[in-house]
């Protein structure tokens, strides 16, 4: 379900009450364009687990503002393939 939701649909339609209750493997269908489009509210919404379940792509294609909003939590949960990607698409 989560990977038939548009870019737009991710952007605009969910709140973050919506976010807090996907599940991991939700989570991890969500697309790079899907996880881009993430407000920061939603993405420091997510639990750790669901963020650590993210594809690479998908964390390289967060923005800077995204990354912001990480908790620490949430980036000691992140692989290290993970944080090699976050850091690269950051620098």
């Amino acid at each position: 379900q989560v990977a038939a939701l548009t870019t737009a649909a991710v952007a605009q339609g969910l709140k973050t009450h919506q976010v807090v209750a996907l599940t991991t493997d939700a989570a991890a269908a969500l697309s790079s364009a899907q996880a881009a489009a993430l407000s920061t509210a939603n993405l420091a919404a997510l639990e750790t687990a669901d963020l650590a379940a993210l594809k690479t792509a998908a964390i390289r294609a967060l923005s800077s503002s995204q990354v912001g909003a990480l908790t620490t939590d949430q980036v000691v949960a992140l692989s290290t393939t993970q944080v090699a990607a976050l850091v690269s698409s950051q620098a």
